[in-house]
Formats: C-alpha cells, sequence, structure tokens
C-alpha cells in the first residue's frame, strides 16, 4: 500500500478539504503504520504547542528584511551578470562566424564591396543598397557555411534570444506585480 499520499495529508491537515479528511480518516482505521504516525505527529505537535514561546531578540524583523533585500538583490544582480555575459558570448560567436565567413571568402569579398560601392553610387537609396548588401551577404555566407554551422549559429542565436526575453520578462514582471 502506499503511505506516502496518506503521510501528506497527516502533516497538512489544517489545509485539508472536507473529502480528503474523510479519505484519511478511513485510512487511519485500515492502516495501522498511518495511526501510528498520526498519534506520532499529534505527540510532537502537542510537545511544540506546549513549548513557551521565545520573544525574537530586538530588532530582529528589521534585520531580517534588510537580509532579505539583500539577498534579492544580489540574486537580481547575478542574474543580471549572467544574461551580460550570455548575451556578449553570443554576439562574439556570431561576430567570429561572420568573420571567419568573410575572410574564408576570399575573392568574393571585394566583388561584394564592389558590388556596394556600386550601389551607393547609382541608386543612392540607403535602403535599397542596405537590400542589396544583405542579400548578397547572405547569398555568400549560403555558399560558404556549412549547414552544421548554419544550425549550430541558429540554436545559438534562439537560445540568446530567449534567455533575453525570459530575463527581460522577469525583471519587469515581477518588480510591477509586488507593487
Amino acid at each position: 500500500m502506499r503511505h506516502q499520499e496518506y503521510e501528506k495529508l497527516l502533516f497538512e491537515r489544517e489545509d485539508l478539504s472536507e473529502i480528503e479528511r474523510t479519505r484519511l480518516q478511513a485510512h487511519l482505521i485500515e492502516c495501522a503504520w498511518c495511526a501510528t504516525l498520526n498519534d506520532q505527529w499529534a505527540a510532537v505537535e502537542g510537545i511544540l504547542r506546549s513549548a513557551p514561546s521565545v520573544p525574537a531578540p530586538q530588532g530582529f524583523a528589521a534585520r531580517f528584511q534588510v537580509r532579505l533585500e539583500k539577498a534579492r538583490q544580489r540574486k537580481q544582480a547575478r542574474l543580471l551578470l549572467l544574461t551580460t555575459m550570455l548575451t556578449i558570448i553570443g554576439l562574439l560567436v556570431v561576430a567570429s562566424l561572420l568573420g571567419w565567413a568573410l575572410i574564408s571568402s576570399g575573392p568574393t569579398i571585394f566583388s561584394w564591396v564592389l558590388k556596394v560601392f556600386n550601389q551607393f553610387y547609382w541608386v543612392g537609396s540607403v535602403f535599397d543598397v542596405f537590400v542589396d548588401m544583405l542579400i548578397l551577404f547572405l547569398e555568400n555566407l549560403l555558399e560558404q557555411l556549412p549547414l552544421v554551422i548554419w544550425m549550430a549559429a541558429s540554436a545559438a542565436v534562439s537560445l540568446l534570444s530567449l534567455t533575453w526575453i525570459t530575463t527581460v520578462y522577469r525583471l519587469s514582471y515581477r518588480d510591477i506585480r509586488r507593487e
């Protein structure tokens, strides 16, 4: 027989619903193990209730509140530091992958640079130049980088984005909710 469920009910007796109390009482009648545990727990509760209460030292609550606030601030600072470090590492990984792609592409870099200057000269529109540069750059990257590197870079950027979004959510929503 599984006693864990009933042991949990024994220790949470004040918070039980009427149905749970009935189930617990029925089980205590049938199960000697849980009935013994119930008697022992009742004896412990009796000893705890009859013990004299000791008053807290002067200023205990204020010191506790200060320590609690400092611990919260340290946790928030660690989370911010972790997020910053992960973002920097992610940016370094992405920058190194892009740098490697540009360096390994060799002569295509010059054609890419010439196309950029040509676009500035002929079109004159910053948006069109940016789009063309981006398309050409991505075409070069698609030709140069193996699929495994693309998958790794996508996974890294996705993980960093998810971490950033989660952190922003946790830092902003918790503070608003507490006020």
